[in-house]
């Protein structure tokens, strides 16, 4: 129909009213589940997310508008209809279909944003079994803490078989169950040939990359591929006395390929153009024939030849070259992702310069040198992600608290305020009005971090740095019941580790020590890096509940790491509760000796080493260190 062919223009030259109106009009004149779909299609790219969901939350089975119903979701946050809605559409479209990865992909995302952790890193692995393309399930499994090998994901020969297959499919999985379950590299996901891709365990969502990431039959339909390749090149190019036109039924060992390679269905395809043209060009044939010798036919034939091999070989040429660039930055973000951060900068570092220019590579590398505490390196390189794109949101949170560690303030408040006049109402501004928050809260202005705070919360409920902004705010008034709100709030988005130990300051603040020694253990437990600040909470925490054995241990895990005038001022304390009153004395010494020029921590030093009963105790700190250097 002529409106189906205007609305979809309108789409492509991104004139969405227009495409609005115009499926309007096919909808209310022909309603039916093509009309609906591309009613649904104009409203979605209008960003009007909420028309697509009232529109196909009815039970339709038209496969398009269920996914596009499942996208809607995402956006309005209403993932059990998303989940429901994909789970469903998988029960009717062809598994074997490449298009089926999207679905999987999405699901994924869902399921994740659902806090379905293991159940997401299924259809994670399912969709890059299907799709090695797809870096968003590759970036994600990386992110849910799974043990990947970019190297195998990242294959040569799936990718070859999903572009063939992609070549013979429609834009959206056929509405058909699969007929020939062989043909499926998800056919049988606890057989030997799913676990060469990926071997799943439950305890601690691992995906551990054996083999080839392929089925049997998917590696042998893909070496039949390449070997015709190979051969055609061999008879066109090695034996110039002879002429042979690849023809139908390849093969490879002892299993036979039902269905021509693409290179055999080009070449015939070819070569009987070629034919049409000599013989069909508005004369009859045999006119044709004895107008074009016969010579200069074969020559004809064999230059198309030679150009489909060419066409072939720079093909696979170019998908070399992606998946090499895959391996790279997938192995960097890998390792970036486990904190092996020597590891990560090696292979981000070691990208052509094109690549290593892009915003993307640039803000891990920034990220990189945030996590090894290169503060100033890191600001170095978020500010050449700026350059490169300004309107890139993506790594502003660290680059703001570099800025915040460096004690910027200047550059932090202009970063803030730059961001909200970026773009006011998008939802990345909700960050901005965040950081603004951040920034009120650190001049103590809480009045106005609040407000910050609830602006970026009006924009995206789901911002949990707001909430966990608000937390902080709420905590450095002493509203410790509405601060304990605001970060539960915060983990109920995302369960950081870091948050929890938020909830564990609140409880100790509050005198809920119990409660808060459960907080910190939780965050110890799951946080991959050891962070000393977490244990040194869990110190004074167990010192706060006399068990001080207990807590002079956790101090002595990050006396090292954290050699601050509070940590040794704890540890004489508990020396003291203990009866050790040498250690006290030497601890007491040590917080001395690291106190920063000015600190209001050297009056209570100097009370608690006068208040030691010590035979022989000098009266100032000089004393003691002589009394150390003694012993």
């Amino acid at each position: 129909m002529i409106l189906n062919t205007l609305i979809e223009n309108s789409i492509d030259f991104y004139l969405t009213s227009n495409a609005v109106f115009l499926a309007e009009k096919l909808y209310y004149q022909c309603q039916n589940e093509e009309s609906t779909y591309l009613l649904a299609k104009a409203y979605y790219h209008n960003f009007q997310f909420s028309s697509v969901y009232e529109l196909l939350k009815q039970n339709l089975n038209h496969p398009p508008s269920m996914y596009l119903f499942s996208q809607s979701c995402i956006h309005l946050q209403k993932f059990s209809e998303g989940e429901a809605k994909l789970k469903n559409l998988l029960k009717i479209v062809d598994l074997n279909d490449p298009n089926t990865s999207f679905i999987y992909c999405t699901l994924g995302i869902i399921l994740k944003k659902s806090f379905c952790f293991e159940e997401s890193v299924k259809y994670f692995q399912d969709a890059l079994l299907l799709n090695p393309f797809l870096w968003t399930a590759f970036e994600n499994l990386c992110e849910l803490g799974v043990n990947v090998n970019a190297s195998e994901i990242f294959d040569q020969h799936s990718a070859q078989f999903f572009l063939n297959e992609m070549s013979n499919r429609l834009a959206f999985p056929n509405q058909s169950k699969i007929d020939d379950e062989k043909k499926s590299p998800l056919k049988n996901k606890n057989s030997k040939n799913y676990a060469a891709k990926f071997q799943f365990s439950q305890k601690n969502l691992k995906i551990l990359p054996t083999a080839l990431p392929s089925s049997t039959n998917l590696v042998n339909k893909v070496s039949a591929k390449r070997s015709a390749l190979d051969s055609g090149l061999q008879d066109l190019h090695g034996n110039k006395g002879k002429k042979k036109i690849l023809t139908r039924g390849t093969t490879h060992g002892n299993n036979d390929i039902s269905q021509p390679s693409k290179m055999n269905l080009r070449s015939t395809s070819a070569s009987a153009n070629i034919k049409n043209n000599l013989t069909t060009a508005g004369k009859p044939s045999s006119l044709a024939c004895a107008e074009i010798p016969n010579k200069e036919k074969k020559i004809a034939l064999k230059n198309e030849e030679n150009k489909i091999v060419r066409d072939e070989t720079e093909e696979k040429y170019e998908v070399e070259v992606i998946l090499d660039l895959l391996k790279t930055i997938g192995n960097g973000y890998y390792n970036l992702c486990q904190f092996n951060l020597e590891e990560a900068l090696e292979y981000l570092q070691s990208l052509d310069l094109q690549q290593f220019n892009s915003s993307y590579v640039l803000g891990l590398i920034g990220k990189v040198k945030f996590e090894m505490g290169d503060y100033f390196e890191a600001e170095n390189y978020f500010k050449k992600v700026r350059a490169v794109d300004l309107s890139n949101f993506k790594f502003m949170d660290l680059y703001s608290t570099v800025l915040w560690h460096q004690k910027k303030s200047v550059e932090l408040s202009y970063l803030a305020h730059e961001l909200i006049e970026f773009e006011r109402l998008s939802p990345q501004s909700c960050y901005a009005y965040t950081l603004c928050g951040h920034e009120f809260h650190a001049t103590e202005d809480y009045t106005k971090a609040t407000n910050s705070y609830r602006q970026a919360i009006r924009i995206d409920p789901r911002h949990y740095n707001a909430w966990y902004g608000l937390g902080q705010v709420c905590l450095a008034q002493e509203k410790f019941d509405l601060s304990h709100y605001n970060f539960e709030k915060a983990i109920s988005i995302n369960p950081d580790p870091k948050i929890y130990f938020s909830l564990a300051l609140v409880s100790h603040k509050a005198k809920k020590f119990e409660q808060a020694l459960k907080y910190i253990d939780f965050s110890i437990k799951n946080n991959k890096e050891i962070l000393s600040t977490f244990h040194f909470q869990k110190a004074k925490t167990l010192f706060e509940m006399e068990r001080f054995q207990e807590s002079l241990n956790e101090l002595l895990k990050i006396k090292d790491m954290l050699q601050e005038s509070n940590v040794y001022f704890l540890m004489g304390k508990i020396y003291k509760k203990l009866g050790k009153k040498k250690d006290s004395i030497i601890s007491f010494t040590f917080a001395q000796d690291c106190l920063n020029t000015g600190s209001r921590m050297g009056t209570l030093i100097k009370d608690e080493i006068e208040s030691l009963d010590y035979e022989g105790r000098a009266g100032n700190g000089e004393s003691f260190r002589v009394l150390f250097d003694m012993d």
